[in-house]
Parts: structure tokens; sequence; C-alpha cells
């Protein structure tokens, strides 16, 4: 259930902060499209960008909805582990503990 919980919040949160960012750029800048740097995503890893996101503005919050999106899986796949390492099953620890790692080294490297 817990796990289940985790990824419809993520999910639903990122849609919330990301919706929020849209419309606000939308209101402030209309429909013109603006591909300015400020909006580039650029960064060693995952974890190097989540260091370094946007403090301010319409760039940030929505740096933050992706953010969040892009953490889901990763936390729920965390939390399966955890679950799995309670209830002491073997086979499912090592699945589970494999995806975590392939998350983590594609977060790391991406």
């Amino acid at each position: 259930m817990i796990i289940s919980w985790i990824l419809v919040t993520g999910v639903a949160a990122s849609l919330a902060v990301t919706t929020w960012a849209l419309a606000s750029y939308y209101l402030s800048n209309g429909s013109a499209l603006a591909l300015s740097d400020e909006y580039r995503v650029s960064s060693k890893s995952f974890f190097d960008y989540l260091l370094h996101l946007p403090k301010s503005g319409v760039a940030g919050v929505m740096a933050i909805g992706v953010a969040a999106l892009m953490l889901t899986p990763y936390i729920r796949a965390l939390a399966s582990l955890i679950y799995f390492i309670a209830k002491r099953d073997i086979k499912y620890i090592l699945i589970t503990a494999f995806v975590f790692t392939i998350l983590t080294v594609s977060l790391l490297t991406s």
C-alpha cells in the first residue's frame, strides 16, 4: 500500500507543480515560447542537477516538477527494497537491488 501511495503521490505532486509552472509561464509570457538558456537543463548527473536547481522563477518551479517525476520510481524502488529486506525475501531483495542499482547508475551518469 505504501509503495502504491508513493507512486500516486509522486506523480500527482509532479503534475500539480508542473501545471502550476506552465500556467505561470503562460500568464507572464503569453503563448510565445522562449527557448533561452534559462530553461536549459545541463549537469553532470541527475543528483548534481538536484543540488543546483534553479532557485527562482518559473524555470525553478518547472525543474522541481520534473525532478519530482524522475525521483518517484527511484523512491519507489528504495521503498520496495526496504520492504523486501524487512520480509527477508532473498529472491525479491536481489531483483529489487538490481533495479535500484540500475536506477542509481542511470541517475549518476545521465
